[in-house]
């Protein structure tokens, strides 16, 4: 059969299938053909690869309520394949002149992980690699594809020194990435499945979960991160790179990081420790507790919570600090030579203004205000809760 013959029997199977559907399933096959023969195969040797054009359509137009049901017949040869007695799939292919991989539509967990190999390799468990495809699209783009929903295990192995993008969409899989020093950008993201990046390297990050949770561990992003989860938490560990980071109802903890953080939760807890704050930062909650330490604060922070508990740490101090909660109280720690005047605001009954970095100058009772003598200074500390405590030490 040639490759006319194969094209014009498959069309014509596909029959009254939705427009779309069958153009996309048309192309799909176009593409392992192009690449089959790049590899130097027959158009002979690539039909009998592909199968019965008529055994195809079947597989692909089985009726599950009015919508095509997605499914491939046979692995495509496009490249290195093996298969081993207990069916895992492998696809094998050099990564030079591979500017991006792409990993879309899949269900399944994907683990990526960075080896010293010059060789991207694919790696499906059991028998379901019939339902996954990869092709090389011109351009040099790496695409993984799932062609019917499965709850299986891939796992993708990249060169570490890998210099292009890696781009990963998963509906319900949980993903881990470890090991790619040298990326030029890195976009995750997945309905509801945990997220994990470790020793990552790249120009930005960015990882988005509708409700599981995301975690690394030593990640350097020199254009910066943006790290979103609907529900869960988010914990990072020595990173590096300006951090954006906000959850709906977990918690938040950046620990170590070189970099400025923002971060923004609507109910859990946000803890952040880094080198230093630059700019104009905001922390919010909408009830758990805000934990900020810095060596140095280089901008001016506002760090707010409905009514948990606010504390805030810092060696030098160049800008303005806010802090506000309706019922937590406020503690602060700022370096003795901070060149700061204070506004603290305690507006219900209950509960003590402590001000040992310097002395009370005036109290207003109406307001609930204490000021002190520090008219002159450059930067203006203020804190305000309805019935908690407030107390500000000098470190």
């Amino acid at each position: 059969m040639t490759k006319h013959d194969f094209f014009e029997k498959l069309n014509y199977e596909l029959g009254n299938m939705d427009g779309n559907t069958k153009t996309e399933i048309l192309n799909d096959f176009r593409e392992h053909f192009e690449v089959a023969e790049r590899a130097g195969k027959s158009e002979e040797e690539i039909c009998r690869i592909l199968g019965d054009p008529r055994e195809i359509a079947v597989d692909f137009t089985h009726d599950t309520g009015g919508a095509p049901h997605l499914q491939m017949k046979e692995r495509r040869d496009y490249g290195h394949h093996e298969e081993h007695s207990s069916g895992t799939f492998i696809q094998r292919l050099n990564a030079n002149g591979i500017i991006k991989v792409q990993v879309i539509n899949i269900n399944s967990d994907i683990e990526v992980h960075g080896e010293d190999t010059d060789i991207i390799n694919v790696e499906i468990d059991d028998d379901d690699a019939r339902y996954f495809t990869a092709t090389v699209a011109p351009g040099g783009v790496f695409i993984i594809k799932e062609t019917r929903r499965r709850s299986t295990h891939l796992t993708l192995t990249l060169p570490v020194s890998y210099e292009g993008t890696l781009e990963i969409g998963t509906s319900s899989g949980d993903v881990d990435v470890d090991g790619l020093e040298n990326l030029r950008s890195m976009n995750i993201k997945t309905g509801s499945g945990d997220l994990g990046a470790h020793n990552i390297g790249s120009g930005g990050i960015s990882l988005s979960t509708g409700s599981g949770d995301i975690e690394l561990t030593s990640c350097v992003a020199l254009e910066g991160f943006n790290v979103s989860t609907g529900s869960g938490d988010v914990v990072s560990e020595e990173g590096e790179g300006n951090f954006n980071v906000s959850t709906g109802s977990g918690d938040i903890s950046v620990e170590g990081h070189r970099g400025t953080v923002r971060a923004s939760a609507g109910s859990g807890c946000i803890e952040v420790s880094t080198d230093e704050i630059t700019g104009d930062i905001s922390y919010s909650t909408g009830s758990g507790e805000i934990e900020v330490s810095c060596e140095r604060l280089s901008g001016n922070i506002r760090m707010s919570s409905g009514s948990g508990d606010i504390n805030f740490q810092a060696r030098e101090v160049h800008g303005d600090i806010s802090a506000k909660t309706a019922s937590g109280s406020i503690e602060l720690g700022l370096g003795a030579e901070s060149d700061v005047k204070f506004k603290l605001t305690r507006v219900g009954r209950g509960g003590s203004v402590t001000n040992a970095f310097d002395e009370i100058a005036a109290y207003d009772p109406q307001r609930g205000v204490h000021y002190t003598n520090r008219d002159n200074a450059r930067y203006m500390v203020k804190c305000e809760t309805v019935s908690g405590d407030i107390e500000v030490n000098a470190i």
